[in-house]
């Protein structure tokens, strides 16, 4: 059966691609930093990056098979399933690790509790979605269209937690930061400011009109998150064009 993509799921299709090609870019060249100066938080945010988009990559890859085979070739549900949500419980101990680092490196005690409790969820969740999508991967969700998937309610939950955990995190870390003397952490901070209010506000138009698009709410919703892509990019690794285009000598 061929699958003839509409006008609104190439540009869905599009723009989703666009936005994963870039976030993983953009992730790769986090890690090639960390290769350089051996900084290990680079390493963690970095993989936390490109994990972080996992649930774009299923819609991206059925996209790509999808024009090139002449919408004979989709991704099955099998593997969509798996990949837009396995790659998600390392994100508690990646990004969980790195904020720890960096924002309650000076209570240790406070910094094990939550490393520990972070990574007991991480593990539980990923067990529960081996065993059920083991079992029945179709009790994982219901593919509604090449790109919407009904998830099931802990899998939703999950999503939301995870959501709400790196909004909170990012943003508590950038505002120490923006409080800096230093002017260029003080800048770091502001980009990661950035990139978490725009991934957030792109997640949540994702979220209101997931299977109700309209041209107008995807451009929106993609153009945030690429924004976050950029700015969470900068934020890390502040390029030297962007300290001289920003700071004064």
């Amino acid at each position: 059966m061929i699958y003839i993509l509409t006008g609104l799921e190439i540009l869905q299709g599009t723009l989703t691609l666009a936005f994963t090609l870039i976030s993983f870019i953009l992730g790769l060249l986090i890690l090639k930093k960390y290769f350089t100066i051996k900084d290990k938080k680079l390493l963690l945010v970095g993989i936390t990056w490109i994990l972080l988009i996992s649930p774009w990559w299923p819609d991206s890859i059925s996209f790509i098979l999808l024009i090139f085979s002449g919408g004979v070739i989709n991704l099955p549900d099998v593997v969509y399933f798996f990949i837009a949500n396995a790659l998600i419980a390392p994100i508690y101990f990646t990004w969980g690790k790195a904020f720890a680092d960096l924002a309650i490196s000076k209570k240790p005690k406070i910094k094990k509790i939550f490393l520990v409790s972070l990574t007991i969820w991480g593990i539980l969740f990923e067990i529960l979605f081996l065993i059920v999508f083991i079992n029945d991967y179709n009790s994982v969700g219901v593919r509604q269209t090449v790109f919407y998937v009904e998830w099931t309610d802990f899998i939703d939950i999950n999503l939301l937690i995870s959501s709400v955990f790196f909004t909170i995190t990012g943003l508590v870390f950038g505002g120490k930061a923006v409080k800096s003397k230093d002017p260029e952490i003080k800048l770091k901070g502001t980009f990661l400011l950035i990139a978490f209010i725009t991934f957030t506000i792109g997640v949540i138009i994702d979220i209101l009109f997931v299977g109700q698009y309209n041209e107008l709410t995807l451009v929106f919703a993609r153009t945030f998150v690429i924004i976050a892509a950029f700015s969470f990019y900068i934020g890390f690794v502040l390029p030297n064009f962007m300290k001289k285009l920003f700071l004064k000598d």
